[in-house]
């Protein structure tokens, strides 16, 4: 349902307690397809790890869901 994206190195996946603490602490971005949950690192929102959320209930298929998530990281490793 959600994919972790880390600043240092996107291979790693975060643990159960760090995916809480960004649901629990984080903000939010929404738009039509997902969702978008960082932890603000500085008062600028800069952000070091991220989970981005896309739903069955937007996208059915789970490959164009996964995809999306896909472009989505490779937009952030491509624009930081």
């Amino acid at each position: 349902m959600h994919t972790i994206m880390k600043n240092a190195s996107a291979n790693k996946c975060l643990s159960k307690k760090e995916i809480k603490e960004i649901y629990d602490l984080g903000r939010r971005g929404h738009s039509k397809y997902f969702t978008i949950i960082w932890h603000p690192q500085n008062e600028k929102n800069v952000f070091k790890n991220a989970v981005i959320s896309v739903p069955k209930k937007n996208i059915g298929k789970a490959t164009s869901r996964n995809y999306l998530k896909r472009v989505i990281r490779e937009l952030y490793r491509i624009n930081k």
